[in-house]
């Protein structure tokens, strides 16, 4: 006679024990799988929803002062260039006392030598649809934010690289030692570059570092300035000057852009006053990068 031998009884109760256990262990297994291969993306909730052109200015001219040209310099690097992504376009020009394109040039290009990598018009739809928070199939919405992802997995590298090499061109600007500034002709050159593109719906943005003393003999500050074509109209135009708004200088530029820009509503700050967290509103891929850990 076996006296080995285990009842029945033994076997279910040991069963009752393990399966449940096995079952929730592949379930919790399972669940982390899911979670490595899908992870939780969140898009900031202020990201742009469209792309955008965009205009910089910055002056480093003798009347700005070495530490308000260091200040200026700082704006740029932490404030505009950050948010700067896949399928924008920017221009921007350091102010000299004579205008040159191709020296004056810090930020962007007219071809795509120095612009981010641009989308085909049919991902940067589908970029824009994966983002819309009026998405009502949330499942769907996932999948298609995953999708994004991968597909804008070989631009972001050459993002990241771009935006470092424009953030070591600014840091390389260098005070002006010779008198004057020629405010006005690059100016001229981001009103002609805005209206540009092949995307209509397209954000325009301009931000203007400047004390907006126009000095270039044959020019001054108070004289117009106008451009040979207006703005486009809904262009975001920010003014950041280094003095406080009751300052002299302040009404006198004041003066000075309202005339330029003809009527258009334009937003002006002294550096104590700036916005505390950005300037120009994140690239609509912001949050989507690459790093992620989806095949």
């Amino acid at each position: 006679m076996n006296t080995d031998r285990k009842p029945d009884g033994f076997w279910k109760t040991l069963l009752k024990i393990i399966l449940p256990v096995l079952f929730l262990t592949a379930l919790l297994v399972a669940l982390l799988v899911e979670r490595r291969l899908h992870p939780r993306v969140v898009i900031p909730e202020e990201n742009r929803h469209r792309f955008a052109r965009v205009g910089v200015l910055i002056d480093g001219t003798p009347s700005i002062h070495d530490d308000n040209f260091a200040v200026m310099k700082k704006i740029v690097q932490e404030k505009i260039i950050p948010n700067l992504g896949l399928s924008d376009i920017v221009l921007g020009f350091d102010v000299e006392p004579g205008f040159s394109f191709q020296q004056d040039r810090v930020l962007g290009s007219l071809d795509d030598s120095d612009q981010p990598p641009q989308l085909s018009k049919q991902l940067r739809s589908k970029v824009l649809v994966a983002i819309d928070p009026k998405g009502s199939d949330k499942g769907a919405a996932r999948n298609k934010v995953y999708e994004v992802i991968r597909d804008l997995k070989p631009c972001q590298q050459l993002m990241r690289e771009l935006r470092n090499r424009w953030s070591q061109r600014v840091a390389a600007l260098q005070p002006k030692r010779e008198k004057g500034s020629d405010i006005c002709d690059p100016l001229r050159e981001l009103a002609r570059f805005l209206p540009a593109g092949d995307e209509p719906s397209a954000e325009r943005w301009l931000f203007i570092l400047s004390d907006l003393q126009n000095e270039t003999p044959g020019k001054t500050s108070g004289e117009t300035c106008s451009t040979e074509q207006p703005f486009p109209p809904g262009t975001q135009i920010i003014v950041i000057y280094p003095w406080g708004p009751n300052d002299p200088k302040a009404r006198a530029a004041s003066a000075f852009w309202q005339d330029l820009f003809a009527g258009q509503p334009v937003k002006s700050f002294s550096f104590s006053a700036l916005p505390g967290t950005t300037l120009l509103r994140p690239n609509p891929t912001a949050g989507l990068e690459s790093t992620l850990p989806i095949p």
